[in-house]
């Protein structure tokens, strides 16, 4: 009779062991929850049929605060503002959420989106 050992694991390469510890520090790292639709055009993007609560993503805390250091909300808001002030008479929704992938490639930020919560979540596993 041959067993197969299906619960054999072998052991993590040393590139795989460096990756899950690297991860694990940036897990560490303190994060902060980001608005893709700025609060600042909340009541353009409530107009739309967005609510702004539902669409959050945990960022770390020095991306978060550069993506907004600078005058009325930094470079994301500012992209906002100038789509917002294309599309004032309005936009249809798919625009919009269009538009918001384009900043969230072009501003290097990923993550999971969540909705707003007055206490962040923790990070889910593998983030």
């Amino acid at each position: 009779m041959f067993i197969i050992p299906w619960q054999h694991k072998p052991p993590l390469l040393p590139s795989q062991q460096q990756m899950l510890e690297e991860a694990a520090k940036e897990r560490a790292k303190p994060h902060e929850q980001h608005h893709i639709f700025p609060r600042m055009f909340k009541e353009w993007f409530t107009q739309q049929g967005i609510d702004i609560d539902k669409y959050v993503l945990l960022l770390e805390l020095e991306k978060h605060r550069s993506i907004h250091r600078g005058a009325n909300g930094g470079p994301w808001n500012a992209a906002w503002a100038r789509f917002i002030q294309e599309n004032l008479a309005g936009a249809p929704k798919e625009k919009i959420h269009r538009y918001a992938g384009q900043l969230i490639y072009e501003f290097e930020l990923f993550g999971p989106v969540i909705p707003y919560s007055r206490q962040p979540p923790p990070l889910p596993p593998g983030y």
